[in-house]
C-alpha cells in the first residue's frame, strides 16, 4: 500500500512523500498521514479486495462531484472534507488493489465519542442546516444518489438467520437476538414501502454524522467522510439526535439552531422511524457480512465482533421502546 500511495503523489499530484503513517481510522478504509514537498495530507485508502468497501467505492462515481460542488457553492465550503483533484482532474486515485482519496489535512482532533460542546453543537446545527438549505437538485448525472427506500441487505438478513454454518463466536452474538432481527425485518419492509408511497421532501444529505466523522482545530467544527452523500429527506441525517442514537443529548440545544436557520422545515415521524430502523439493520447486516466475508485480522475480528453485539443490543432496546 506505500507503494501505491508514493507513485500516487508523484504521478497524479507531482509531490514526493517523504514520509506515510497510518492512523486510526474507519471500518472502511485506511487512513493515512502523508507529508510531502507540498505538505500535509489526508489519504483515505479503500481495499478494492473486500467486498464490504465496492458499495462505497461504486457509490464515489455519483456522488463525489456532488461533494466537489457543495464545497464551490455553499456555506460549507472548508468546513467539509473534499477530496483535493489530481494533475488530470480525477477526485481519485487508484490501481488493480487500491482506490484512494487525497485530502487538505485538517490541524485537529476527531471528536469520536466526545460529548459535544454547546458551541460544537451549534455549528454542526449551522452545517446541516446550510446542507439541508443547498438548494441543489440532481440531474440525469446524478440520479444514482436520489434516495429509492430501498432495503436489500434485507434478504442478506434472512440468510444469515436462518444459516446452521455461522462461525461459534458469531452465533453466541447473533443468536440472542433472532426473534428481535426477524421482527425488525419484517417492520422495515413496511416502513420502507410507506416511506416510498410518501413522496417525502428531498434535500442533500450527508447520512453518516455522528463524531468519529466530525473534527474540531479548537474554534471550527468539520464535517467529513463524504462518500454516503444522498438526496433524501433531510431526517435521513436528523436522525442521529434521536433517542439511543449519537447526539440524543443533544437534541434540544440542535434543534433551536436548526429550527431557527431552516423555519419551514417540519419533521417528518415516518422518515425518523425508518432512518433509525434502517441505520441499526445496516450496521448489524454490514458488520455480519464483514466478519464472514472480509479477511479480518485477528483484531479487527475483535473489533467487529464488539461492534455487532452493540448494534443487536442497541435495536432490542429500540424494539422495546417501541
Amino acid at each position: 500500500m506505500e507503494a501505491f500511495i508514493r507513485d500516487a503523489m508523484s504521478r497524479c499530484f507531482g509531490w514526493n512523500a517523504r514520509t506515510i503513517r497510518e492512523v486510526p481510522g474507519g471500518w472502511s478504509a485506511h487512513a493515512l498521514v502523508v507529508d510531502a514537498d507540498a505538505g500535509r495530507y489526508f489519504v483515505k485508502v479503500y481495499d478494492k479486495h473486500r467486498p464490504t468497501v465496492q458499495g462505497w467505492i461504486a457509490r464515489m462515481q455519483e456522488n463525489m462531484p456532488v461533494v466537489l460542488w457543495l464545497r464551490d457553492n455553499t456555506l460549507l465550503g472548508e468546513r467539509m472534507a473534499a477530496p483535493l483533484l489530481t494533475c488530470n482532474k480525477d477526485y481519485k486515485v487508484e490501481n488493480a488493489d487500491f482506490l484512494a482519496l487525497v485530502f487538505p489535512y485538517i490541524e485537529g482532533n476527531t471528536l469520536g465519542s466526545a460529548p459535544l460542546a454547546a458551541e460544537q453543537i451549534r455549528q454542526l446545527a449551522q452545517l446541516l442546516a446550510a446542507l439541508h438549505g443547498s438548494g441543489f437538485r440532481p440531474g440525469a448525472p446524478v440520479e444514482g444518489i436520489a434516495e429509492t427506500y430501498a432495503v436489500p441487505f434485507l434478504a442478506g438478513m434472512e440468510a444469515y438467520l436462518s444459516a446452521r454454518d455461522l462461525p461459534g463466536d458469531v452465533r453466541r452474538i447473533f443468536s440472542p437476538y433472532v426473534s428481535v432481527l426477524a421482527d425488525a425485518i419484517k417492520m422495515l419492509g413496511r416502513r420502507a414501502e410507506g416511506m416510498q408511497l410518501d413522496q417525502t421532501a428531498c434535500t442533500l444529505c450527508h447520512t453518516d454524522v455522528h463524531g468519529w466523522n466530525l473534527m474540531w482545530d479548537g474554534e471550527t467544527l468539520h464535517l467529513i467522510d463524504w462518500e454516503g452523500l444522498m438526496f433524501a429527506p433531510a431526517e435521513a441525517d436528523l436522525f442521529a439526535f434521536s433517542d439511543g442514537f449519537f447526539f440524543d443529548y443533544a437534541r434540544e440545544e440542535f434543534f433551536q439552531t436548526y429550527a431557527a436557520l431552516r423555519p419551514d422545515f417540519v419533521l417528518n415521524p415516518q422518515a425518523m422511524d425508518f432512518y433509525r430502523l434502517r441505520r441499526r439493520m445496516e450496521d448489524i447486516y454490514e458488520f455480519l457480512r464483514g466478519i464472514l466475508a472480509d479477511g479480518l485480522s485477528e483484531s479487527e475480528r475483535q473489533k467487529s465482533l464488539a461492534h455487532l453485539q452493540r448494534e443487536c443490543e442497541a435495536l432490542s432496546r429500540m424494539e422495546k421502546r417501541g
